[in-house]
């Protein structure tokens, strides 16, 4: 694990960004009409929400963008996700 402190602070950053806008979106989203199902079925099979769509989309993104993470687990996929091209992985 020694070496890897940039990492997880680009992980962690990319959470907390997450995190903001996420919050930023829950406060709106009567505004924004995201209460409810969203008509589509998560990778456990459930009804997925509206929110928690946007909630993964946003995860997803930053996630992404912060090249420190390889693979990304979310019971909202069908299967794990690499991201970038997966050498954190």
């Amino acid at each position: 694990m020694a070496g890897h402190g940039a990492e997880l602070a680009s992980a962690l950053g990319a959470v907390s960004t997450s995190i903001k806008a996420i919050a930023t979106r829950v406060a709106r989203a009567g505004l924004e009409g995201l209460y409810g199902v969203a008509g589509t079925t998560g990778g456990s099979g459930d009804a997925q929400k509206k929110l928690d769509v946007v909630a993964n989309d946003i995860m997803k993104a930053q996630l992404a963008a912060c090249g420190a993470v390889g693979v990304l687990a979310s019971e909202e996929e069908d299967g794990a996700l690499v991201l970038g091209d997966g050498r954190q992985a």
